[in-house]
C-alpha cells in the first residue's frame, strides 16, 4: 500500500501544529500545554501586544521546531547538564484574520497580508522568548518613528511569509544576559540587512569571555567585553560615553543629556540600531551600582521629563 506525499505531510502538520484563537481568555494555556513549554511572563507580554497592538486574531502553534539560536545554545550549554530541556522548541504565528478553517494549514500563503509575525517560544522556563519578529505596531504620524526595520521570512507548514519587523529576543541568564541580547539583536538585523556573519547568543558569550579580564560574562558585560565582541564578529563599534555622574551642576548635566539624545538619534535615524548602557543604583542597595543593556531602534518627538536619565 502506497502513501502519498501530500497524506504523510497532512499527518504531520494535524501532529504538528494547530490553530487557536487568540481572543479566547484560555489561549496562551492551551497553546503552551500543545507546545509542551510551560508558560512565562515575557510570553504573555508578546502575546497581549500582539493582540492589543497588532489586532492578532488567530494563531498557528508549532511544536518540535527546530530553531537554530537555541540549538546553538543546547550543544554549548544546555545539553551538557545533567538535566537538560529539550533541544526543539515551539513557534506561534500571528494572523490578523477573523478565522482560520484548518484546512488553510495547507495553504497559509492565502493570509501573507494578514500575517503579523511569529515568536519563538524556548523550553526554558521564564526566559522562554526566543528569537522573534513581529510587525511594527501603528505609530502616531509625526511624531514616532521605527526606522530599524527589515523584512524577515518565516515559513509554516510549507508556506513563504514575510514580516518587516526588528528582532527581539529575552536574555536567558545561562548562555547569555542582556547585553548579548542587546547584541543578537542588533547583529541579526545586521547579518540580514547588510549581509554581516551571524552569531548565535552563545556564541556571542563565547567570542566575548575569550579576552575578558573582568571575570564570568555570564554575570554581566562591561562595555570593553561588548567592544571586543563586536569587533570579533566583524564590526567596528564606536563607544561615546556621556556619564551625568561627571556632571557638576544643572547645565552640564542638560548637555551631557542633550549629547546622548542626539548621538542616538543621528544613528538611528541612518538606520542603524545602537546599543545603550545605562547604570543606576540598586534599588535594594543604594551603594551598589548595577547596569543594563538594551537597543534604540527608533525615536519619537515627546519631551522627556527632566529625570529620564537619572542615574545614568
Amino acid at each position: 500500500m502506497q502513501v502519498s506525499s501530500a497524506a504523510v505531510r497532512s499527518l504531520f502538520l494535524a501532529h504538528n501544529t494547530v490553530i487557536l484563537d487568540v481572543r479566547d481568555p484560555k489561549f496562551l494555556e492551551m497553546a503552551c500545554s500543545f507546545m509542551e513549554i510551560g508558560p512565562c511572563e515575557h510570553l504573555e507580554k508578546l502575546v497581549a501586544f500582539a493582540k492589543n497592538r497588532l489586532g492578532a486574531r488567530q494563531a498557528v502553534v508549532e511544536k518540535a521546531y527546530v530553531d537554530a539560536d537555541h540549538l546553538y545554545d543546547y550543544c554549548a550549554f544546555y545539553g551538557k547538564g545533567f538535566s537538560s530541556p529539550s533541544s526543539r522548541c515551539g513557534r506561534i504565528h500571528f494572523f490578523s484574520c477573523r478565522t482560520l478553517p484548518p484546512q488553510d494549514l495547507l495553504v497559509l500563503d492565502k493570509h501573507r497580508k494578514q500575517y503579523l509575525g511569529y515568536v519563538v517560544v524556548r523550553p526554558t522556563g521564564q526566559t522562554a522568548v526566543g528569537r522573534t519578529c513581529l510587525r511594527k505596531p501603528r505609530m502616531r504620524r509625526n511624531k514616532e518613528y521605527l526606522l530599524c526595520k527589515h523584512t524577515f521570512p518565516a515559513h509554516a507548514n510549507g508556506a513563504s511569509l514575510k514580516v518587516e519587523a526588528f528582532p527581539f529576543i529575552t536574555q536567558d541568564a545561562n548562555t547569555f544576559i542582556c547585553a548579548g541580547a542587546a547584541i543578537w539583536m542588533q547583529a541579526y538585523y545586521m547579518h540580514e540587512h547588510f549581509g554581516f556573519p551571524r552569531c548565535y547568543p552563545a556564541q556571542i558569550t563565547e567570542i566575548a569571555r575569550r579576552y575578558n579580564v573582568h571575570g564570568n560574562v555570564r554575570g554581566g558585560m562591561f562595555v570593553e567585553d561588548m567592544g571586543t565582541a563586536l569587533r570579533e564578529m566583524g564590526y567596528n563599534p564606536h563607544v561615546y560615553n556621556y556619564s551625568l555622574r561627571d556632571a557638576e551642576t544643572e547645565v552640564e548635566r542638560a548637555v551631557l543629556v542633550r549629547r546622548t539624545v542626539l548621538t542616538a538619534h543621528a544613528i538611528v535615524e541612518s538606520r542603524l540600531p545602537c546599543i545603550l548602557a545605562i547604570s543606576g543604583a540598586d534599588p535594594e542597595n543604594p551603594k551598589r551600582r548595577i547596569g543594563h543593556a538594551l537597543t534604540a531602534i527608533g525615536h519619537s518627538f515627546e519631551t522627556p521629563g527632566k529625570d529620564w536619565l537619572a542615574g545614568c
